[in-house]
């Protein structure tokens, strides 16, 4: 059995799957809660406010040695003013950084797993593997990661496979690897 991906599908919300995924947790652990961009939004609001409040009350209560409360008032209301004018990203800046260099490249690769190893072919350069590089195998809803000695995954996306079932890949890569694709939030969702 062989299995083909294309990576000419990859957009900005992969980046983000991994970053949610690898980034801010440990691979096997439910990720930790998100603040909302909407709660972080009033809260950026409410640093702003908060400022302005200790910054008043500092010049109401003037006769008594209030630099400190002063100090920290002009501070919140810095900080408040740099965050609400910014504003709340979509994305954390290691996935916007990330995807402006995937898109910089402009290469769309093709990956392809045969029984003898795994082959990557882009517009500039081929390269061949040994499944016995592959260090760590995961999936989540989406995705495989296939880290081999380096940081950064090769990541494929369930839907960019145009040969082979990605619901067998799972069982083909630890075939081949001896190694078990583990699910990336411990355990996997249920379908029914």
């Amino acid at each position: 059995m062989e299995f083909e991906v294309q990576t000419s599908g990859t957009t900005i919300d992969d980046f983000a799957a991994y970053w949610l995924a690898f980034r801010w947790k440990q691979p096997g652990r439910t990720p930790p809660q998100q603040v909302s961009r909407r709660t972080q939004t009033l809260l950026n609001w409410a640093m702003l406010l908060g400022g302005a409040l200790i910054f008043a009350l500092s010049l109401w209560l003037r006769e008594y040695d209030t630099m400190y409360i002063t100090v920290f008032g002009l501070l919140c209301i810095v900080l408040g003013l740099f965050t609400v004018i910014r504003g709340t990203p979509e994305y954390p800046y290691w996935v916007q950084r990330n995807w402006k260099n995937y898109q910089a490249r402009g290469e769309d690769c093709t990956y392809r797993f045969t029984r003898d190893g795994f082959e990557i072919h882009g517009r500039t350069s081929d390269h061949r593997y040994d499944y016995a590089l592959l260090q760590q195998l995961w999936e989540d809803e989406g995705h495989f990661y296939l880290f081999l000695s380096q940081p950064m995954p090769f990541m494929l996306n369930k839907s960019g496979f145009t040969q082979g079932d990605p619901a067998d890949f799972s069982a083909f890569l630890q075939e081949k690897t001896g190694r078990p694709v583990q699910w990336v939030n411990g355990k996997r969702k249920q379908t029914s």
